[in-house]
């Protein structure tokens, strides 16, 4: 069972070395960690590209839209599981570890959410969720999400890279 940490930017350089940082810095690495620079004007690629080789850059100008970037994202990866993660989100330090722990030697995994912490910008906690897991049998729920979109935040969310072929 592997992990990617998938991070698909665009213009997202404000924020993309924190990022790239959170996914970094884990209490149990990902095997990879993947940046999908697309169609950026602004000083992404070189800000990932200073993270070589501890990070997989991959940099495309195809004027993919947000979906069509992710699901781009999704088929680069090389790994069996993806956790998505925006450019101006972070991973907490044991989010994979976590991941790995819940899923274990599980087969059915298909989907999972993270911890989810949201806070302002003096870093005060607004709000958490805790993590939890979602078999395969759930296959309508997967379905809707992976084709019509359904908007769950797709920050820290676990998806199994099976669940796209």
């Amino acid at each position: 069972m592997t992990f990617s940490v998938v991070i698909p930017v665009y213009n997202g350089a404000a924020f993309l070395e924190d990022a790239i940082a959170s996914a970094l810095h884990q209490t149990l690495p990902a095997d990879e960690v993947l940046v999908f620079v697309h169609d950026s004007t602004d000083d992404s690629e070189p800000i990932a590209r200073r993270r070589e080789p501890f990070v997989r850059v991959v940099v495309e100008n195809t004027q993919l839209n947000g979906g069509e970037a992710w699901n781009r994202a999704i088929e680069l990866a090389r790994s069996d599981y993806i956790i998505f993660l925006h450019a101006d989100d972070l991973l907490t330090p044991d989010c994979i570890k976590h991941y790995r722990n819940a899923v274990g030697s599980r087969t059915d995994v298909v989907f999972g959410f993270g911890l989810c912490e949201s806070i302002d910008r003096s870093q005060k906690s607004l709000d958490k969720r805790g993590y939890s897991l979602m078999p395969a049998n759930n296959e309508e729920f997967l379905k809707k999400y992976v084709s019509d979109g359904i908007c769950v935040g797709t920050w820290g969310v676990l998806i199994s890279k099976r669940a796209f072929e």
